[in-house]
């Protein structure tokens, strides 16, 4: 049997020597956004770089099933103003 752990994600945006942004994510931040029975069974698995552009700093959050083919992308996008806004790709 293999043996799952959840991550735990830690972001932290600076400009220069300002930071915009800190936080840690765990897979329960993404409740409202991620159906409950998929939640409980999955891991928060990573959180890469996607893109900057005019709306800020943007990050796909991967949420999957181990040994399966499920998966939620949540999309993260930190704007300039250091404000985090999730939605669903």
């Amino acid at each position: 049997d293999n043996v799952y752990h959840d991550n735990i994600v830690n972001l932290n945006i600076y400009q220069g020597a300002k930071k915009l942004f800190s936080g840690d994510f765990r897979k329960q931040q993404f409740a409202s956004l991620v159906p409950e029975d998929f939640l409980s069974q999955s891991i928060l698995s990573d959180l890469v770089f996607k893109t900057i552009d005019q709306d800020g700093i943007h990050y796909i959050a991967s949420l999957m099933i181990p040994d399966s083919m499920s998966s939620f992308q949540v999309e993260l996008t930190v704007s300039y103003a250091g404000k985090l806004k999730m939605r669903v790709r």
